[in-house]
């Protein structure tokens, strides 16, 4: 029986070099019979064109451009819009940075099965190794520093991957939504098969800034997020969920047509870094703009720096409590991720690091 297959990428503003290296080892497949389906969720415009240009010297790639660069970074969601374009029998999530045995497609058909999934070892390659062209290299003469379990990368029958509705669409940044789709997978009858074949190469890059930190960037960040991601994937697993809480639809993504919509906001706001305008403003006012456009700016405090500011909160007169741009921007990311993920809305840090803007649209959203 002949086993379509799909190799499914997420990816947003990355190298695109480690892309062309990816992509022309799988041009080395002995098996020819495999389609690559290349998820591009929110790149910028100048990335998003470096890539598509990247990728068109491959034709067994499909470039898809989603979402738009003023959303949150969501795997789940890159990763469910592809497997709604699949039309093959089985699906394997990849890693952008990975090198591909030339025998790996052939393995996979060979280890798809209906009733398993499978989850693949990695090589990971050493940063002198990666930074040199590797891609005229053959498999064989990779000198990896170690190898190892991991799960970005899995064989997944399509049929079960439908069923359990892909993703968990909650995990946003890193961390824990292949775990989540693992238990889920198992829950609804799958059995867990590893590869123990080395067939797969990682490209070296520096590690993601997982720990704790304090201080505000352009790139949003959000405190104790691996913690958070960690403790819904606890709650899935205790529960012996099937499907993710509040995922009836899934797969669907917003456009760059839709960040036109948010440019014309009908309710506007300019506030300062004052802690009960930020909590007022999150927790009560915004809430009750249904069906409206809201933009927000959060500023810090022109008289933060004052001696006049100084004194007051020194004699406490008159003094409101002034919370970080820092805190701010956690309130608000936890907001969108608890309670706005299936919104359209921007989310933008200015480059000087002194005012935050979040826009959103209220009227409706792509899951309801």
């Amino acid at each position: 029986m002949n086993k379509s297959i799909s190799l499914l990428f997420a990816y947003r503003d990355r190298d695109h070099s480690r892309v062309f290296h990816s992509m022309k080892s799988l041009e080395k497949q002995t098996d020819k019979d495999f389609h690559v389906i290349f998820v591009d969720y929110g790149s910028s415009e100048k990335n998003s064109q470096t890539i598509l240009n990247t990728l068109s010297e491959f034709n067994f790639v499909d470039y898809h451009y989603v979402a738009h660069p003023g959303l949150l970074w969501n795997k789940s969601k890159a990763f469910n819009y592809g497997i709604w374009k699949s039309k093959s029998d089985y699906i394997i999530t990849a890693d952008i940075d990975l090198i591909f045995h030339p025998e790996f497609v052939a393995s996979a058909k060979r280890l798809a099965k209906p009733n398993n999934y499978t989850v693949f070892s990695y090589a990971y390659l050493q940063k002198e190794e990666t930074t040199s062209d590797i891609s005229n290299l053959k498999f064989s003469d990779l000198k990896p520093s170690h190898t190892g379990y991991i799960t970005g990368s899995g064989l997944y029958p399509k049929p079960y991957l439908e069923k359990i509705h892909g993703f968990d669409e909650f995990y946003h940044f890193y961390g824990s939504e292949d775990e989540d789709l693992f238990i889920r997978l198992e829950n609804a009858g799958l059995y867990k098969k590893e590869e123990e074949r080395n067939m797969l190469a990682h490209q070296w890059h520096p590690r993601y800034p997982f720990e704790e930190n304090n201080e505000l960037s352009v790139q949003p960040k959000v405190s104790n997020i691996r913690r958070i991601n960690l403790r819904h994937y606890q709650i899935a697993r205790e529960r012996k969920k099937v499907i993710p809480d509040n995922q009836e639809k899934w797969g669907v993504c917003y456009s760059k047509e839709d960040l036109n919509a948010l440019l014309s906001p009908d309710v506007e706001y300019d506030l300062s870094n004052l802690s009960a305008l930020v909590d007022h403003f999150i927790n009560e006012e915004l809430p009750s703009y249904k069906n409206k456009v809201v933009s927000v700016t959060f500023r810090k405090d022109k008289d933060q720096k004052s001696l006049k500011f100084f004194l007051r909160k020194m004699l406490k007169q008159n003094y409101q409590p002034l919370i970080s741009l820092k805190e701010i921007n956690d309130k608000i990311l936890k907001k969108i991720i608890f309670e706005y993920r299936h919104h359209n809305y921007l989310y933008k840090i200015e480059n000087d690091l002194r005012s935050i803007k979040f826009i959103i649209d209220l009227r409706n959203s792509s899951k309801n």
